[in-house]
């Protein structure tokens, strides 16, 4: 007989909860862990029984009874599904006991209490990023008052195996980091686009400009990254050695300064955290 088995559902099966589920799997080898997830999707849900073929799919919430006691509830839906994929199991008897970890932006502890017709529930909310897929997500974590010590730590390893994480204090936050670093990635994205594009400008083909842009990029974080861990230099001071005084890296930084780049992507981010929060509402 199995013993201290950890069960968790999922609810919803799509990128990021795939990514998830993988680094789980991956990254707690050693735990007895069984994975369930409700993915009403007949193509979601067939994609992660052939990707994960331990886990059991539940293709209707009418699948899941009182007998699945579960310790942990993932809740992985889009926020406009969330209501709709919790009424028809707003009485199951697992909801008071467990641990509910929701990756749904915008959606408050208090509003997920109030779809589940339920007070006094155990919710960690979470905000992670697209670079979960390759166990390098950054992940910021509210727990509410009832969350205590044990499922804190439960929730930080699960969270842990997909990249690294921040423990927040004020469940407000939670649309700053959205803002930041769950929105994030896409203005990385859009800035070696950008890059590319000028590559192809000044004569280089589509794959010289990906490659260049790419590789300036991953090297400049990996640089970055080395120098922040072994406590040398800032971003500042980074960005400092690479410009020589009347140089051509001054002259290109020049531009942007010019043009208000800070500023700009401040707005970016603020219009971001402001959306993040009108999605609560």
């Amino acid at each position: 007989m199995q013993q201290n088995q950890q069960n968790i559902l999922f609810i919803g099966g799509g990128n990021m909860a795939t990514a998830l589920i993988g680094g789980i799997l991956a990254n707690q080898k050693q735990q007895n862990i069984k994975i369930s997830v409700l993915e009403i999707s007949q193509i979601a849900a067939k994609s992660l029984q052939k990707k994960f073929p331990e886990i059991t799919i539940f293709s209707f919430a009418d699948e899941i009874s009182n007998a699945n006691n579960f310790d942990t509830i993932f809740l992985a839906v889009k926020p406009q599904n969330l209501a709709d994929a919790l009424q028809p199991l707003q009485k199951l008897n697992f909801w008071q006991t467990a641990l509910i970890i929701s990756i749904v932006a915008g959606m408050t502890t208090q509003k997920i209490q109030t779809f589940l017709n339920a007070t006094n529930l155990k919710i960690v909310r979470v905000m992670p990023n697209t670079p979960a897929l390759i166990n390098q997500a950054m992940s910021g974590l509210f727990a509410n008052a009832n969350v205590d010590a044990t499922n804190k730590n439960l929730a930080q390893n699960l969270l842990s195996s997909v990249g690294k994480i921040l423990w927040l204090n004020d469940e407000n936050q939670i649309d700053a980091i959205t803002a930041i670093s769950g929105s994030g990635p896409a203005y990385v994205f859009l800035f070696l686009e950008a890059l590319q594009k000028a590559a192809q400008n000044m004569g280089f083909d589509n794959k010289q400009a990906e490659l260049l842009a790419l590789q300036t990029m991953l090297g400049a974080a990996l640089l970055a990254k080395n120098n922040i861990d072994s406590g040398k230099d800032n971003f500042a001071q980074l960005r400092q050695k690479v410009t020589s005084k009347g140089g051509t890296t001054a002259a290109a930084l020049d531009v942007f300064f010019k043009n208000n780049f800070e500023n700009l992507v401040e707005k970016a981010c603020q219009a971001a955290q402001q959306r993040s929060v009108e999605l609560g509402k």
